[in-house]
């Protein structure tokens, strides 16, 4: 009898990439989709696994899984790029809400209603993978937000400290070298200009000073006929086209 012994390499499967999106209106999305130069775009897109909160599951992503079909965000744009760049299952949580600001709704020192939302999310996405026995590592922070902190003077001059103090508290819970990907406010942006210029100097100084911070110049992306103007009068908010441009610009930050 002749016994063969053959050495077994374990080889778990590698953990999956997780993206956290996180800001106000311009994350969120005000983009009507029947704008989208691509519709194709919208469709079903397995390689993207988006949360969706009213089925305490993750879907395809694909337009309705926030339960509403007239507007889209960044997510679209993003979980695609990612994929590509990856060459694997992707997946994102995302998380936002118009008209918030950081100083207030933001605040991670518990008074925060949208970050103890953000958080909330967050963690039924990842106790959904958990107990599906997927393997996964929180790979990155999309960050984009700072409209509402123009308005008021304090909470611009206070953006620095907060994004700050507001990273710092999302990396003690889902990883402390979390790469973070913050969207810089448009220099065209209808509002305070000092206050503008403030969060705008703010969100470069966190990027510049903390290990892991990128900063997306999202003027970059185009000129405000080509990214804003939804609808034509409203110089704030990113068209459908936009969105794509923000997302894939915001998964290069991680992936390239």
């Amino acid at each position: 009898m002749t016994i063969t012994v053959k050495d077994v390499i374990d080889e778990a499967a590698a953990p999956l990439p997780v993206y956290l999106l996180a800001g106000q209106s311009n994350l969120q999305g005000e983009a009507e989709t029947v704008n989208l130069s691509d519709p194709s775009l919208l469709d079903p897109f397995p390689q993207a696994q988006i949360w969706n909160d009213t089925q305490d599951a993750f879907v395809d992503l694909a337009l309705g899984f926030d339960g509403q079909t007239v507007n889209m965000g960044t997510e679209f744009g993003f979980g695609r790029q990612a994929a590509a760049l990856s060459n694997d299952t992707v997946y994102v949580v995302k998380y936002g809400r118009g008209a918030t600001s950081l100083a207030e709704d933001w605040n991670p020192d518990g008074t925060g209603a949208q970050y103890n939302e953000f958080v909330q999310t967050v963690d039924d996405a990842l106790t959904g993978l958990a107990t599906s026995g997927v393997a996964y590592t929180v790979a990155g922070l999309v960050w984009q937000q700072g409209e509402s902190d123009t308005y008021v003077n304090r909470f611009a001059q206070a953006y620095d400290d907060n994004l700050t103090q507001f990273i710092g508290r999302v990396r003690e819970l889902y990883g402390e070298t979390l790469p973070v990907s913050v969207g810089q406010l448009r220099s065209d942006l209808t509002t305070s200009p000092d206050n503008l210029a403030l969060v705008r100097a703010a969100q470069q100084a966190v990027a510049d000073a903390t290990l892991g911070v990128s900063l997306l110049n999202t003027d970059a992306l185009g000129s405000a006929n080509a990214v804003l103007r939804v609808p034509q009068n409203d110089l704030t908010h990113y068209s459908a086209d936009g969105q794509i441009l923000l997302g894939q610009a915001h998964a290069e930050a991680f992936l390239l």
